[in-house]
């Protein structure tokens, strides 16, 4: 009898030890690491952020929805509005370096994945642009040229009036002698530009005058 007894109390422990195991193992978590993004669509100033998570190497975005199987906590160098949920607006007061931090708590797991970026808040560069240059060999103000104290790619892009792409070029410096992109000299006229590059908040577009006389 006492055999027996032994024996049932061993089998309920054995029993027990497996549930728990497999209750381990089922209880995996829904993603590898957290991540997030920073987008500054009004000003430099205003950061919005967007929780996100990595899972087999597969960037995914956290919905609304995921708020009630996570837990979103925002902090750093500031404090953003809101903070916990899986999205937050920072409001930078000045020009710096800021610190970003985000925790997200997996309730099913109890597992807490964090993740920090250091955000690097400028003003946006406005190149200034000539309107007119004369490119007639005179030694004065032959050329329109737009340059860039550093190494940031300009790409400039030149048009008629009736919308013909004259010329093109993409380095840190413009330099355009008023030529096209044969080497056959424009005539006088008014030429559309638009100018791209990583060191501008967007596109910079205008018009300037070619005169030769």
């Amino acid at each position: 009898m006492t055999k027996c007894i032994l024996m049932s109390k061993l089998k309920v422990f054995i029993f027990i030890l497996f549930a728990v195991v497999s209750t381990n193992v089922i209880a995996q978590s829904d993603i590898d690491s957290a991540d997030f993004v920073v987008n500054f669509p009004e000003s430099y100033l205003k950061a919005y952020v967007g929780a996100g998570y990595f899972k087999n190497d597969t960037a995914y975005r956290f919905e609304l929805e995921d708020t009630a199987k996570y837990d979103f906590t925002w902090s750093g160098d500031i404090t953003p509005n809101p903070d916990t949920l899986n999205h937050a607006i920072y409001n930078f007061a000045v020009e710096g370096n800021y610190k970003i931090d985000l925790s997200v708590f997996e309730r099913a797991t109890a597992t807490t994945f964090n993740f920090s970026r250091i955000v690097r808040v400028v003003a946006p560069l406005v190149l200034d642009v000539p309107n007119v240059f004369t490119p007639n060999g005179d030694g004065m103000n032959d050329l329109f040229e737009v340059h860039f104290d550093g190494n940031a790619i300009i790409e400039i892009t030149i048009f008629t009036r009736t919308g013909t792409k004259v010329f093109d070029s993409k380095s840190p410096s413009v330099i355009w002698d008023g030529r096209n992109d044969s080497g056959s000299e424009l005539s006088e006229g008014l030429y559309y530009y638009v100018i791209k590059s990583d060191v501008i908040a967007k596109d910079q577009t205008g018009f300037v005058y070619l005169y030769r006389n």
